[in-house]
């Protein structure tokens, strides 16, 4: 990315990088920690047109979803694909558009 002068990093990280939340301590460290990486790499690679943004979605219908108990059922959740049109809409901006986070909340899980 840095030779040809341009590019994109996204770093999926999790709500749970926002805010903690009882029982998940180990998860949120590293989910803080990756925001923290994201942030410094975005401060670093914006001066060389290389885009950096982290996205912290609530629950994705995904199986980790499932297994660490999430409250909502699939349907209710975050689909992959949300994921995948924020991304294309992220990719899609002009060149001097850049978005350091982003959350994306479940409808039932905004406390």
């Amino acid at each position: 990315m840095k030779r040809q002068g341009y590019g994109y990093i996204f770093n999926i990280a999790s709500r749970a990088a926002k805010i903690g939340f009882e029982g998940s301590g180990f998860y949120a460290a590293s989910k803080f920690g990756l925001l923290g990486l994201s942030e410094s790499l975005y401060r670093e690679f914006s001066k060389i047109n290389i885009k950096v943004t982290a996205l912290c979605p609530s629950y994705v219908n995904t199986q980790m979803a499932f297994d660490v108990g999430a409250p909502i059922s699939g349907e209710e959740m975050i689909q992959p694909e949300d994921l995948a049109l924020t991304i294309k809409y992220l990719l899609n901006l002009s060149k001097d558009a850049y978005v350091r986070e982003l959350m994306i909340d479940c409808r039932k899980t905004i406390i």
